[in-house]
């Protein structure tokens, strides 16, 4: 991501001389242009020639909430039974913090709940195992389906007649 100074408005409406974007490379000559700093929300691609590089946009780091191998003790719903091991993350403002299954840590939470539902056991941190395991535990899903499917290559083929039609 890239900040550029508009230098050449050209007969585009949307850009203004003089004016600051945010610049997303766009093949070699052109840049997705935006007023925000997310390459999804740009307005339009434009010349590299139209822009005079200021600096390059600064990322602003994303933190990722660490994560922690829990058991549940009391129920807090019919959903959970005691003994029971989530993923859960470090509590938010509100007191509430995020429950994830253990087999999808890196999908989206399964519930919400407060922290005197679980007794964290260790943090929790993805090893290079559980992704081989992970990839191999779909391939073989990916295998089993593919596997099922009925057989349709050595299926008889019916051969049909067909009669020329003339127009004469």
């Amino acid at each position: 991501m890239l900040r550029g100074k508009c230098i050449d408005a050209g007969a585009c409406t949307n850009l203004k001389v003089g004016e600051e974007y945010y610049l997303f490379p766009h093949g070699g000559l052109a840049y997705n242009v935006s007023r925000f700093p997310h390459s999804g929300s740009h307005f339009g691609t434009y010349q590299k020639s139209r822009f005079d590089l200021v600096e390059a946009a600064r990322e602003v780091p994303v933190q990722i909430p660490s994560k922690y191998l829990a058991r549940v003790v009391k129920q807090p719903s019919h959903f959970y039974r005691i003994g029971e091991e989530y993923i859960i993350t470090d509590s938010k403002a509100n007191g509430y913090y995020s429950v994830f299954l253990t087999s999808r840590p890196n999908h989206g939470p399964v519930g919400s709940y407060k922290s005197n539902y679980f007794e964290i056991i260790e943090p929790y941190e993805v090893t290079e195992a559980d992704v081989v395991n992970n990839m191999l535990k779909m391939v073989q899903k990916k295998v089993k389906t593919v596997n099922d499917m009925p057989e349709m290559v050595n299926a008889p083929v019916k051969k049909q007649k067909y009669e020329q039609m003339s127009l004469f």
